[in-house]
């Protein structure tokens, strides 16, 4: 009897200890946002290119902009290991980006708040004219610089 419960206890605690194997491939790809900018009151292949920049750096899986006339605000996602880098991948983003966009006034956020709010205004790009979308990407700059 006593054989007939270790074997059970040994087996019960090796088999739910067993992991899976199998990664879904889904999770391990970053969602790539795509929006249309056909009917924007800004041309955004600034914002693209400034994206495409961003994401080539190590540790950044997306990054989100939106640009207007004299304005280029980015903001990015960072790999949790890469976390501890966090300041110094925001500075050299926006060092590139400034350098690359010298007409621009560029804002480089790694803050998840500005992201999403970045987010929700490209959502709403195709509906906004331009002085709404000035006075959006403004306060969504101003969130940026204000530290909790």
């Amino acid at each position: 009897m006593k054989h007939f419960i270790f074997f059970f206890t040994f087996l019960f605690v090796f088999s739910a200890c067993q992991q899976n194997d199998m990664v879904d491939p889904t999770l391990e790809q970053p969602t790539k946002i795509n929006y249309s900018t056909k009917n924007a009151p800004f041309n955004q292949k600034v914002a693209k290119k400034a994206e495409e920049i961003a994401e080539s750096y190590d540790g950044v899986p997306k990054a989100i902009s939106v640009n207007t006339d004299r304005k280029l605000l980015l903001a990015f996602q960072l790999d949790h290991m890469k976390r501890f880098q966090l300041k110094q991948k925001e500075k050299t983003i926006e060092k590139k980006l400034k350098k690359s966009f010298r007409d621009y006034d560029v804002t480089v956020s790694s803050d998840m708040k500005i992201y999403w709010e970045t987010e929700k205004l490209i959502n709403k790009l195709e509906n906004l004219d331009k002085r709404e979308m000035n006075k959006k990407v403004e306060n969504i700059i101003q969130l940026s610089r204000e530290e909790t």
